[in-house]
């Protein structure tokens, strides 16, 4: 499934130059502190030497208040609209989110109250919520260089939303797990007092009218990528071995999920693209990561949270195509298991949603309207 839409390129959810100090000049915000100015060559050099590179230029760095964050991180393009309005009909086919749902006005509220900070590598601005130096804005500031100096070495805008398959989940998963390892290792050196203050610092509670697979869709990268990343540095030697990784990175949400499927090259199977029964708005993969949201609302019942985990586990592929049918967003995908067994118990649960339609044990396909 392509990742939920996000008006900010490269975000730090609230969940979770060669001589920077004497070459760089940052333009931060007029009403930032003089102390969070201060601190940015400080946090630049932390970065450098947890990421194991150096700055080639400088970042500009922006500081907002919290309503001046807001209202940037919820601006938009039309082209944005259009991309969330896909999402929508992709999401509601799936019964994922319910059909009254202003999506709009759901991503602002989402994105209004759960982040705190994005680097956008089309301007290569970082973009802080804080004007002071609380431990709050200085950790998020640490994230987004983070993200400002893979950036320098690995474009981040070099996938997108676009993509018809997962390779720009997987991505996130990689680029977010890699500034959230760094940043923890930031907010290790904090007093006790201060990584308790990180709780109550910028951004607040996520929105309780907000679908929960909109914050799961937001979550993902930095739930899955920390622990995907440490088992690459492990496997592979460091950074020196991240570094590979950002050159030759995963394509699946399964290779995330599961990282000894990276580290032993797994290749999903070639399942061929449904045919769709309309007009159609939108096709790609939905992936281990959209198959667990299916499967996740079939919890308690017919499956049991092991069950669950153990299907999505399973995948091993799959294409969808989407349309529209009145009124209604139907989808189509064709998934393929990695055994028969799995399969079968696959064909049986997707029975148990609404609206569906199941066809086939190996591969099978699911059709589903809503």
């Amino acid at each position: 499934m392509r990742a939920l839409l996000l008006a900010v390129a490269v975000l730090t959810a609230a969940c979770a130059s060669p001589n920077p100090l004497a070459r760089h000049s940052p333009t931060p915000h007029p009403s930032a502190s003089a102390d969070v100015r201060a601190f940015i060559p400080v946090a630049e050099k932390f970065v450098e030497q947890h990421r194991g590179l150096k700055f080639k230029r400088p970042v500009k760095v922006t500081f907002l208040s919290d309503a001046d964050f807001r209202t940037r991180v919820t601006t938009r393009t039309e082209k944005d609209r259009s991309d969330l309005n896909v999402e929508f009909k992709d999401l509601r086919a799936l019964h994922l989110v319910p059909a009254s749902l202003d999506i709009l006005k759901a991503e602002d509220e989402l994105l209004g109250s759960g982040v705190i900070g994005f680097y956008d590598p089309t301007t290569k601005e970082l973009v802080v919520r804080g004007t002071d130096a609380s431990a709050a804005t200085r950790h998020v500031l640490v994230h987004e260089l983070t993200h400002a100096l893979q950036d320098q070495y690995y474009p981040l805008d070099a996938l997108d939303n676009d993509n018809d398959d997962e390779r720009p989940v997987a991505w996130r998963a990689l680029i977010e797990g890699d500034a959230v390892r760094v940043e923890n290792a930031y907010i290790a050196t904090l007093t006790p007092a201060e990584r308790s203050s990180l709780n109550s610092g910028a951004g607040g509670q996520l929105p309780s009218d907000v679908p929960t697979v909109m914050i799961e869709l937001l979550a993902f990268p930095y739930a899955v990528g920390p622990r995907f990343v440490d088992a690459v540095m492990t496997a592979r030697g460091g950074n020196s071995g991240l570094d590979g990784a950002f050159t030759s990175p995963p394509k699946t949400s399964s290779e995330v999920i599961h990282p000894d499927r990276f580290l032993g090259g797994f290749a999903p199977a070639d399942v061929a693209a449904p045919a769709a029964a309309g007009p159609e708005f939108d096709h790609g993969v939905l992936g281990e990561m959209g198959l667990t949201l299916l499967l996740e609302r079939l919890i308690p019942r017919p499956l049991t949270a092991s069950d669950a985990r153990d299907l999505a586990q399973g995948w091993h592929g799959d294409r969808y195509v989407a349309w529209d049918a009145g009124a209604q967003s139907c989808l189509r995908a064709i998934f393929a298991e990695d055994t028969q067994a799995h399969a079968a118990r696959l064909a049986a649960a997707f029975s148990a949603l609404p609206g569906a339609t199941v066809a086939g044990n190996g591969p099978l396909t699911l059709t589903i309207c809503g």
